[in-house]
């Protein structure tokens, strides 16, 4: 009996030495897929902007289905955002960002003829593992 007890007061320390590590690699594995995503968004962006006379697409949905199958996700893994696949359009003016942190998803500068045309950025204000801001990827 008392081997089994030592066994068990064993496992509860392991247990708690790996669980803060697990979750750390579990955001940093879905910060590393929305970098990738984001990556892939801003690919098939450049390579509309180039087929199309160097304009932009008004949304992101006009590089589906000819450039991507589907829009990523955005998965931040941290402070409550849900993984989603929503934009937020016309919130980037002359380089200054303002979206609903609350929402999350991806926020695109469309084409107005700014600075920011075919910008994709992350809505996001939050840090991520390595401090710095999710929305500067």
């Amino acid at each position: 009996m008392i081997e089994l007890m030592l066994v068990l007061a064993l496992l509860a320390i392991v247990m708690t030495i790996i669980t803060p590590q697990l979750s750390d690699t579990i955001r940093r594995a879905k910060e590393a897929s929305t970098k990738g995503n984001l990556g892939i968004l801003r690919s098939s962006m450049r390579l509309y902007y180039v087929n199309n006379e160097m304009l932009h697409p008004e949304t992101l949905n006009a590089i589906i289905p000819d450039y991507l199958d589907i829009l990523p996700t955005m998965r931040i893994g941290a402070y409550n955002h849900k993984d989603k696949t929503d934009v937020q359009y016309d919130l980037i003016e002359n380089n200054i960002i303002e979206f609903n942190d609350d929402s999350s998803g991806w926020v695109y500068g469309g084409n107005g003829g700014g600075g920011d045309d075919g910008l994709v950025i992350v809505a996001c204000s939050h840090t991520d593992t390595k401090k710095a801001s999710v929305s500067a990827w």
